[in-house]
């Protein structure tokens, strides 16, 4: 699926009128194969997306997934969670010595430990526990704190670009946190039920993500001769 989303884009751009704002090269290919695209919103981005922008975010997945196991096995044994913020860290210092996407990639890792430190929890003691939940607010107000005084520290702000991204980033995943610890302590999760419907679009759901965007850039450039962007676009994407 992963390939199809990688080499649609370029099928779209051969048959629309190709007026993508900037032409696809084999880096482009080449960086997405090898998992290195990004969208290009801070200094040090190796590849930048081509026609397809949601591909960023699979290439964080996937390197957090190579980060984890030798984390996990890595002395002394102290838990994922301290693990993670440590590497996280790290990856902050690094990132201000050396703009690199691998920094980047790497301070961000404490936002997928953070979610699965809350489904060990769920599969643990069946519930998010405050003890847990504490723990993560304190990591991800830190965070927030210290992209805000770099966003106050810096003299030209862009939104959507480095550092107020990273603040958005960690600023969303504390607020979604604590909405999910307070609808679990109000039995929200527990009316919720798997039917049909969810299994079915539960399975096509990455699908889905992986190759909307490029179908809803091409349509629009076709039928209404401008793209659609932000929620029009998923939205349009989802309805071709």
């Amino acid at each position: 699926i992963y390939l199809f989303a990688l080499i649609l884009p370029y099928i779209f751009w051969v048959i629309s009128d190709q007026s993508a704002e900037v032409n696809p090269t084999f880096m482009n290919f080449f960086g997405g194969v090898f998992m290195l695209q990004d969208l290009g919103r801070y200094p040090g981005v190796i590849i930048k997306t081509f026609y397809n922008s949601p591909l960023w975010s699979i290439s964080y997945e996937w390197f957090f997934y190579l980060f984890y196991l030798p984390l996990l096995k890595f002395k002394p044994n102290y838990s994922i969670l301290l693990k993670g913020l440590l590497f996280s860290l790290l990856g902050l210092v690094t990132f201000y010595l050396i703009n690199n996407k691998i920094s980047m990639t790497a301070l961000y890792f404490i936002i997928w430990i953070i979610g699965a430190d809350i489904a060990e929890s769920f599969l643990k003691y069946s519930k998010y526990t405050f003890k847990i939940f504490f723990k993560h607010i304190l990591i991800l107000t830190f965070f927030v704190l210290f992209f805000i005084c770099q966003v106050n520290f810096d003299k030209k702000i862009i939104f959507a670009f480095y550092p107020f991204i990273q603040l958005y980033h960690f600023f969303v995943t504390l607020f979604f946190i604590i909405c999910l610890y307070f609808l679990q302590k109000l039995n929200y999760f527990s009316n919720i039920r798997e039917t049909k419907s969810v299994t079915f679009f539960s399975n096509i759901s990455y699908s889905l993500y992986a190759i909307h965007y490029p179908i809803c850039i091409s349509f629009s450039q076709i039928f209404f001769k401008q793209e659609i962007v932000g929620l029009n676009s998923f939205v349009f994407g989802l309805m071709v």
